[in-house]
């Protein structure tokens, strides 16, 4: 293979040929990896200061609240934005072009090596995927999670800045977002011992949010940041039909609830909630399903095999 020879967030060399590409939505570890490979990488003027100094003002911690008593408590996490329990190693002479749906993505080859050791985690959790919040979190062990877009007011400080280069405040904004988000996938590797997710086709899905999810970094985290991370640690990721997810009532099932805006009611049982937890919580009830099946499953198999 011919290697690649990155040369700044957004270009590539091959031979003589130069590649526009977005190396920066990379995860951070793998990103690491790759600058740290590339001797003639350079970054954006200004962004290593622009984060430095947002991050001084960013809360190193996520917020856990239960269902029932609403009681809202924080656990620190690892400090932003490096992702300590994950490691990359990048193999420049591995990568492919390849085209799905009239866009065209470049793949790169990392090896990721989860280094926590053996993770204990005690819950099945139920990723519901949106606009606001971006991620909105059920646990079997009733903790609630939502994860916002992050834009810190800090940023106001660069307002002449990002004048002058208005791509960089786009390049910032999604810096901040994939620590959010990879910052929140430790806490789900650590708690989680089944995660379950919409099964999202986003070639159907409407284009405004498409677009949205991929600025935000929602898209990469899900489609790929995630999966890879969960299957480092040795954690199921079930993705499971999210039709009637959010019309249906999680707590009777009837299927025909009614929805406005954030909140949902059923005109069944009379159970009122916020939408995206109502949400979450069908797809949990789903996955679980989906995982004692593929369990049962997996069992008669190895039976067989063994009297075999």
């Amino acid at each position: 293979m011919i290697p690649l020879e990155p040369l700044s967030d957004q270009m590539v060399k091959v031979m003589d040929y130069q590649l526009a590409t977005d190396l920066y939505r990379l995860p951070s570890s793998e990103y690491s990896a790759l600058v740290r490979s590339a001797p003639a990488f350079r970054q954006p003027p200004y962004l290593t200061k622009i984060l430095q100094a947002t991050f001084q003002h960013h809360a190193d911690y996520v917020w856990i609240r239960s269902p029932e008593s609403k009681h809202q408590a924080h656990l620190p996490l690892l400090s932003l934005p490096n992702e300590v329990i994950f490691t990359a190693t990048w193999d420049p002479e591995r990568w492919a072009l390849l085209e799905r749906h009239g866009e065209w993505f470049l793949v790169l080859w990392f090896d990721l090596l989860c280094t926590a050791g053996s993770l204990v985690g005690t819950a099945e959790v139920a990723l519901d995927l949106g606009a606001s919040p971006l991620v909105c979190v059920i646990t079997s062990d009733g903790l609630v999670e939502t994860v916002e877009k992050q834009v810190p007011v800090s940023l106001s400080q660069f307002a002449s800045v990002f004048q002058q280069d208005p791509g960089l405040r786009e390049r910032v904004e999604f810096e901040l977002q994939r620590a959010e988000l990879l910052r929140f996938t430790l806490f789900l590797v650590s708690h989680a011992v089944l995660i379950c997710a919409e099964d999202l086709t986003y070639r159907d899905m409407d284009r405004n949010f498409v677009r949205w999810a991929r600025k935000t970094g929602l898209l990469d985290w899900h489609e790929s940041w995630l999966h890879n991370r969960l299957a480092t640690a040795g954690i199921p990721f079930e993705k499971v039909d999210s039709r009637g997810t959010s019309q249906r009532c999680s707590a009777c099932q009837y299927p025909h609830g009614q929805r406005d805006r954030s909140e949902f009611r059923c005109p069944k049982c009379g159970h009122s909630m916020d939408a995206h937890e109502n949400a979450a919580r069908n797809i949990l009830q789903r996955g679980s399903l989906k995982g004692r099946q593929w369990q049962r499953a997996h069992a008669k198999t190895r039976l067989r095999q063994g009297v075999a």
